[in-house]
């Protein structure tokens, strides 16, 4: 190697070195985005579910938010896409009658951070599939003979030993359930509920899917 490259490509490699050095010693300085948890409640509370459906449940009106995109998008690529877009939300809200409301402090963080999150979670399983599921006898280790529907009412129909779960996809995500589903007395220990853990992955997705449409 000619001695200018030589002495060029070791100066490079020096100040490599001397800029690690330098940043081993100075406070790391990280993005903070929102909390996702936080930005399940924000997307409730600002009607976002009104014209947005997320995997397939809920309107048409908007983008489906929990479909990925043709191409990968990053948080910050999500943050843009709504600045861009939020003059054409307001003009259709106002048309809709529903009342815009401006986020306040983290809400907006939050909000993004779980729209970036909802793209990481499986597909949903098949709703319909899901409430024959529910109607229908289950293997369980207590109650081999009887289906969530023994125990459960579901928009007027149903057992009554159980919480009535009319409205359960509103109060409750995918991930709870899943858990719930699996494990009762993980989530709730106080829980008379059996487990399900014989159920099959696809099962249970469906069963999931469909508790999500009970709102």
């Amino acid at each position: 190697m000619p001695f200018d490259r030589w002495l060029l490509a070791a100066g490079a490699v020096l100040m490599l070195t001397a800029s690690a050095a330098m940043a081993q010693n100075q406070a790391r300085v990280y993005a903070i985005w929102g909390n996702p948890d936080n930005g399940r409640r924000v997307y409730a509370a600002k009607g976002c579910g009104r014209c947005h459906a997320i995997n397939g449940v809920g309107p048409t009106v908007g983008p489906d938010l929990g479909r990925p995109p043709a191409r990968p998008q990053t948080i910050t690529q999500i943050a843009g896409a709504m600045w861009n877009h939020a003059p054409e939300m307001r003009k259709l809200a106002q048309e809709k009658g529903v009342q815009w409301t401006a986020f306040r402090e983290s809400e907006l963080r939050d909000l993004i951070a779980y729209l970036y999150f909802l793209r990481m979670l499986d597909q949903p399983g098949d709703v319909r599939r899901g409430e024959r599921l529910f109607d229908e006898k289950h293997c369980s280790t207590v109650y081999e003979d009887q289906g969530c529907a023994a125990c459960h009412t579901a928009r007027g129909t149903g057992g009554a030993g159980g919480p009535d779960l009319t409205t359960v996809g509103r109060r409750r995500d995918a991930a709870w359930l899943t858990a719930f589903v699996r494990n009762p007395s993980s989530v709730n220990p106080a829980s008379e509920m059996p487990p399900y853990d014989t159920m099959s992955a696809e099962d249970l997705s469906a069963l999931v899917a469909y508790l999500q449409t009970l709102k």
